[in-house]
């Protein structure tokens, strides 16, 4: 371990502060006079201080064994920089981190972010909406090889070179708005693939995940999460995967019509509120592994909106 002193901008649900205010939010860093290892960051993603996923890695555990900061010294942390988004729009994304990076996204900006000055790595990407956003809410974005990945209030899928911003893929329309469709969750990434479902199963859209090539954003495949069976079943959270069986883990929502104690669901609610564990590397489609339901008649919105651990 190197005896060099640096600010270090902690992540996690425990240590990252976010402030909000009517016209914005802040992202804020704490840092106290800790030691730290100053190599540059590999592409080993089970590297400890490696964030990639909205939930660190593919096992979605969030557990993150560094010992900086301790019940000794955590008392001596202090803010030293701050950044100001500026947008009238709730924050729910999660953060990524790769190297000395922080990278969030906003219902229309996508932010690389300096993790010790708070500066913006290259200036924030907006997304000029080419229609009417079917959802506000947007969880946050993946990583793989150098790419950012995200989807839109508007059902476009991004990708952006993670040092420039640039944009990389044409533009792809994958879900359609104008039917209540749009990407909320973060997208996970693996093996040249990118996965992401749509939402909103509140209003009757038929849920779908759907698998594109990292390279170019051609989509691969389309899961239908509600089996064919009526509507509902979206995705607002993450994914977990397996790289070493290629399975996709992802929570599904609620079924349509929501709310709805008295009608029959049946057995139209399809695989809506559950787990499913799904065969994600196959071309030309997914295939289903299995799934547990864990409330077959869902009658008050509960979801299943938490990634699954692995």
């Amino acid at each position: 371990m190197s005896s060099r002193v640096f600010r270090w901008l902690v992540i996690s649900l425990a240590t990252t502060v976010l402030c909000f205010f009517s016209r914005g939010f802040l992202i804020r860093a704490q840092t106290t006079s800790l030691g730290a290892d100053d190599e540059q960051v590999n592409q080993n993603v089970h590297e400890r201080d490696r964030w990639f996923t909205m939930n660190k890695d593919y096992s979605s555990q969030r557990y993150v064994d560094l010992d900086q900061i301790t019940p000794r010294n955590v008392g001596r942390l202090k803010e030293v920089c701050e950044i100001r988004l500026n947008e009238p729009v709730m924050f729910s994304s999660g953060l990524l981190k790769v190297g000395r990076t922080l990278y969030a996204a906003t219902l229309r900006g996508t932010y690389a972010i300096d993790a010790t000055t708070c500066e913006l790595r290259w200036p924030r990407h907006v997304i000029n909406f080419e229609q009417f956003p079917a959802t506000v809410t947007q969880r946050g974005l993946g990583y793989l090889n150098g790419r950012i990945f995200r989807g839109t209030g508007d059902g476009r899928m991004i990708a952006l070179d993670a040092k420039t911003g640039e944009s990389l893929w044409p533009d792809l329309q994958s879900a359609d708005p104008m039917h209540s469709e749009a990407f909320s969750s973060a997208p996970i990434a693996a093996k040249g693939k990118v996965f992401a479902g749509i939402v909103t199963g509140d209003v009757g859209i038929a849920g779908r995940l759907m698998a594109f090539d990292a390279r170019t954003g051609a989509q691969l495949w389309s899961f239908d999460s509600t089996l064919g069976h009526n509507a509902g079943g979206g995705f607002w959270t993450s994914y977990s995967l397996d790289p070493k069986t290629g399975e996709v883990f992802a929570a599904i929502a609620n079924p349509y019509p929501d709310f709805d104690r008295d009608g029959d669901k049946g057995d139209d609610t399809g695989k809506t509120d559950s787990v499913v564990s799904i065969n994600a590397m196959n071309i030309p489609k997914a295939e289903l592994n299995w799934f547990y339901q864990a409330v077959p008649r869902d009658e008050h919105d509960w979801d299943l909106a938490t990634t699954p651990t692995l």
